[in-house]
């Protein structure tokens, strides 16, 4: 999903089988951005969610940390390419 914000379009989420999807669905939504800014976030736990947007010279604006009360939930973060949102993860 795309999204119109306050400044530019926020992307969120993708989830992809690998980095080639993942590239496919990133540039398909960045078609609707009327060429302004596109602000994704990207768990840093990724690294071919990294290469993806370093291979378009993305950068970082702003970094969250994850914090986990018990213990880290058991997520396959190799498939996700943007998260849902930081509130939602």
């Amino acid at each position: 999903m795309i999204r119109k914000a306050k400044e530019g379009y926020r992307i969120a989420p993708i989830f992809a089988e690998n980095q080639e999807i993942g590239e496919k669905l990133f540039l398909a939504l960045c078609s609707y951005s009327d060429n302004q800014n596109v602000y994704i976030d990207v768990p840093d736990i990724n690294q071919e969610a990294i290469n993806l947007v370093e291979d378009y010279q993305m950068q970082c604006v702003f970094e969250c940390a994850r914090m986990y009360s018990v213990q880290e939930p058991n997520i396959d973060w190799k498939n996700i390419f943007g998260v849902t949102s930081l509130e939602l993860g």
